[in-house]
């Protein structure tokens, strides 16, 4: 393994290990103050629209771990697991010019992270 593929994924757990421990700090506040409206809110917020609201936060948290952790697979998949290098090998295999080869390789890696993102974003939109 080479030092930046070392850097990489350090800075890679770093980043994912930071993000998922806030989202579970954020879940556990608003886990453990569900219960109650906050005193600023209480003459205009209900203790049942305060706990959907509540509901609905952790539901998004875990949401977004979720596709947190298949974001990183992803990640891993196309840098590491050598999916970006497929891309740009297959579309210069069929495409001469070198610069119509990128721009086809890139929209193909576009594309497909497009889909797999589609079912999260169907769910948080339901």
């Amino acid at each position: 393994m080479n030092t930046f593929t070392i850097i990489f994924l350090i800075a890679l757990i770093i980043s994912s290990s930071i993000q998922f421990w806030l989202a579970k700090r954020q879940a556990d506040y608003v886990a453990d103050h569900r219960s109650a409206v906050p005193d600023a809110f209480k003459d205009k917020v209900s203790l049942a629209a305060h706990q959907k609201a509540a509901d609905y936060t952790l539901a998004k948290l875990k949401l977004g771990n979720i596709d947190g952790a298949l974001g990183i697979v992803v990640l891993l998949l196309l840098t590491l697991g050598g999916g970006i290098n497929a891309a740009f090998g297959y579309w210069a295999s069929l495409v001469e010019t070198p610069l119509i080869a990128g721009v086809a390789a890139t929209v193909t890696i576009f594309l497909i992270l497009t889909v797999i993102e589609i079912p999260t974003s169907i769910y948080q939109t339901l």
